[in-house]
């Protein structure tokens, strides 16, 4: 198999930090993408202080829902990055864990559902702002790196 020189390696490069420059800003509906699935988690965490079957019907629901959740980002940016993905970002997701585990076991051992409802609303917030503090690391990633 034989080269073929007809690209021009600088050419590419630049297309490449193109791509990269392109990621590195935020688009349009970003925020309502975490905020919805901030609103789906909460909802879960909340689903524990709830009889059965809601208490199994919602999570399932949920896990149902994502990769509607990664399809709406996909058509929307036309890219996926996993969560988990990038070394940088794992701090915010190991935090976002600790939070949705203790919240949830909180949600699970209460007697009231308010108070489930108030852990699933706290939950919501966290990982909706999550959401936000993942893509602020990962985009400062991708500019250090632009820049290194």
């Amino acid at each position: 198999m034989e080269n073929d020189d007809s690209h021009d390696a600088a050419q590419d490069l630049a297309s490449l930090d193109a791509a990269t420059a392109g990621y590195a800003t935020a688009m349009a509906g970003e925020g309502c993408y975490h905020v919805a699935l901030g609103v789906g988690v909460g909802a879960v965490v909340t689903s524990q202080g709830l009889a059965s079957p809601w208490s199994w019907i919602l999570p399932l629901v949920f896990l149902a829902t994502l990769p509607l959740f990664i399809g709406w980002w996909r058509r929307s940016h036309g890219w996926w990055v996993s969560g988990y993905g990038p070394a940088r970002t794992r701090w915010v997701v190991a935090l976002m864990v600790v939070a949705y585990v203790g919240l949830s076991f909180v949600s699970f051992a209460a007697d009231s559902v308010w108070v489930s409802a108030i852990m699933g609303a706290i939950t919501a917030v966290v990982v909706a702002a999550a959401g936000f503090v993942w893509m602020f690391v990962w985009r400062r990633g991708l500019t250090a790196a632009d820049a290194g």
